[in-house]
């Protein structure tokens, strides 16, 4: 047993599970955010020297948009509650009977196939004018350039590359290099 992990055959495949595993695990806790950034999983760029998203066999976030979807009541006309007699004729699983466990969560997956549908959002979760927002990741926002106050108190300072100096000219640094 590998704890739900499936077959984990090599390096990248045992952070790719990692990554997922924080993904669940730390859904709600702002940590998502940063490990995207970290890992560099925003999007893949050779001739910049990221291939993060290749390598781990995870698709890039750049262009795509986040989709939501909510339960709703299979044929429900707005009236009264539809579920009100089903759920009083509904026998609680018992998740402590070991043994019949399995047949005890496919009757809860059956009850819920029977009762609900995965419906699609009609006005997209990010929107700007009720169109939807897709992400649009730069590659140079994976280092952030210093401000242009600073860069001008000290010009020994080199702005970051994909980032304006001081003077309004690109940024030198390559930092990564």
């Amino acid at each position: 047993n590998n704890y739900g992990l499936g077959t984990i055959t090599d390096k990248n495949e045992a952070i790719k599970a990692c990554l997922r595993e924080r993904q669940v695990e730390l859904a709600y806790e702002g940590k998502r955010y940063w490990d995207l950034w970290r890992w560099m999983l925003y999007n893949d760029d050779a001739s910049d020297n990221n291939t993060t998203c290749t390598t781990l066999g995870i698709e890039p976030l750049n262009g795509t948009a986040r989709v939501g979807k909510y339960l709703q009541v299979k044929d429900y006309d707005g009236k009264a509650d539809p579920l009100v007699s089903v759920i009083a004729d509904f026998e609680p699983v018992d998740v402590d009977n070991a043994a019949d466990l399995q047949a005890e969560m496919n009757r809860l997956g059956e009850f819920w196939s029977q009762h609900f549908v995965l419906q699609d959002r009609e006005t997209p979760v990010d929107n700007v004018n009720g169109q939807e927002a897709v992400i649009s990741w730069q590659e140079n926002y994976y280092l952030s350039g210093l401000p242009s106050n600073v860069l001008n108190m000290n010009p020994w300072l080199e702005q970051s590359k994909g980032w304006l100096d001081y003077y309004e000219s690109e940024g030198t640094l390559d930092a990564r290099k």
